[in-house]
């Protein structure tokens, strides 16, 4: 009964793939469920955040490295990568030109990031790699260097936010909401951690939809020209 509910369960995920939860931590098949709430009502302000978060940051991953929202789910749900490790993979992945399945293959063989940074850095030429190979947290500083890239601001602007209790995904939401809107991420921040507002409630005030956020996040990268390796 359990395994044919897991298959149930994989199928409807791939059946509505639009709307399915992009980013949460699905780290086996059984732990993949769609999303409930995947528009905003004003009487559960909270219940479409989760959604609006995850398809916000993987419509960022795969307008920025060109997959598609179906490949990530496929390595989320059949692959249990853990999130992380998939963005830590895909940039590495891009500065050097290499197949990021080979990064995550050395990853799931046990090896940590700064040995396989070695490794795959043969000669140690891009400075990018050799920024975040100095970090502590390497997973934690090729996501800041994706998010500055994508959005074109300071790497030191995303450590900000974080140091305000944002997560990447909010991070990456309330820079995509400023973009468009072209209120300062400051001020939406604020709505969010200080006057207790939800980022469906925000995106909402700004005329964008749950459902729309995905789009509006692409649309960003789309209209922009891809920054050269750093």
């Amino acid at each position: 009964m359990i395994h044919t509910y897991r298959i149930f369960c994989c199928v409807v995920l791939i059946s509505c793939l639009p709307t399915i939860c992009l980013g949460q931590p699905m780290q086996m098949v059984a732990g993949c469920h769609c999303f409930k709430d995947r528009s905003f009502d004003p009487a559960r302000k909270f219940a479409a955040d989760e959604y609006i978060l995850a398809t916000s940051f993987n419509s960022m991953l795969a307008s920025f490295f060109n997959i598609s929202k179906r490949q990530i789910i496929m390595l989320r749900m059949q692959g249990g990568v853990d999130g992380a490790d998939l963005t830590t993979s895909l940039y590495i992945g891009k500065q050097l030109d290499m197949d990021f399945q080979k990064i995550l293959s050395l990853r799931s063989g046990g090896q940590g990031w700064l040995q396989i940074i070695d490794e795959v850095n043969v000669k140690k030429s891009d400075p990018a790699l050799n920024a975040i190979s100095s970090n502590p947290d390497v997973p934690a500083a090729a996501a800041a260097m994706l998010v500055s890239r994508y959005f074109s601001v300071p790497s030191e602007g995303v450590g900000k936010y974080r140091e305000r209790g944002l997560s990447d995904k909010e991070i990456v939401l309330v820079l995509g909401l400023s973009a468009r809107s072209g209120e300062t991420a400051d001020v939406l921040a604020d709505l969010y951690s200080e006057k207790g507002k939800s980022w469906g409630e925000i995106a909402s005030s700004l005329g964008i939809t749950a459902g729309d956020v995905g789009a509006m996040i692409a649309s960003l990268f789309q209209t922009a020209t891809d920054s050269p390796k750093e």
